[in-house]
């Protein structure tokens, strides 16, 4: 198994990651406030263990 957090993502620009959003996500607030969270596009694992999307 491979251990990955969020202190470690690759926010490249090319990846489309916003860092506020992500951090936003991470607290759980949309879960207490019964909100929808769509994902689009590709996503998978690298081989270290990451989350990408592409």
């Amino acid at each position: 198994r491979y251990s990955a957090s969020l202190e470690q993502l690759d926010y490249h620009p090319e990846r489309g990651l916003d860092r506020t959003i992500v951090q936003r996500l991470s607290t759980g607030h949309y879960i207490t406030q019964a909100q929808n969270v769509l994902i689009m596009g590709s996503t998978g694992l690298n081989s270290r263990g990451e989350a990408f999307r592409s």
